[in-house]
């Protein structure tokens, strides 16, 4: 099991603006699910984690894929449609251990957004990949991927 970010930013490093991609490119949504649908055990799914503004820019579930949202607002969890609401770090690692729609089931965690929750996970030096796409245009943006990692590890 690996833990990996995947994320694309532009040339001043932005992620996001007002909730949404400020560009629409098909070959990086493509290889988005791609990757973070990829497994090499076919009775196993990757997990997508992000946080509740991620989950609302894409409004739904991802599918072949666990997506657990981190939201301090209280929010049912759906298991049928692969949907997991924790309100912590700590109470997301208790689920990975403890549910039994995800313990045993899952092969990687994928976090996908958005900054704080990156930032977390860099800090805490629980990253074991970063799947970085450049985006080659300056767009304006109000959320950032940390700059320094720009050159960290590129899949």
């Amino acid at each position: 099991m690996s833990i990996s970010i995947i994320v694309a930013n532009c040339l001043n490093h932005g992620i996001g603006k007002d909730n949404s991609i400020p560009w629409k490119l098909k070959a990086d949504l493509k290889y988005f699910k791609e990757i973070t649908s990829k497994v090499t055990d076919s009775s196993k799914q990757n997990i997508v984690l992000m946080g509740r503004k991620t989950f609302e820019s894409i409004k739904k579930p991802l599918v072949n894929r666990i997506n657990i949202v981190l939201s301090t607002t209280e929010k049912k969890s759906e298991p049928e449609n692969n949907l997991f609401y924790v309100k912590s770090i700590e109470e997301y690692l208790n689920l990975l251990v403890e549910s039994k729609y995800i313990y045993n089931k899952y092969e990687n965690i994928f976090i996908i957004g958005g900054e704080q929750i990156y930032n977390y996970f860099i800090n805490e030096n629980q990253i074991d990949k970063i799947y970085l796409t450049k985006v080659h245009l300056n767009c304006d943006c109000d959320t950032f991927f940390n700059e320094e990692l720009d050159n960290y590890y590129i899949e």
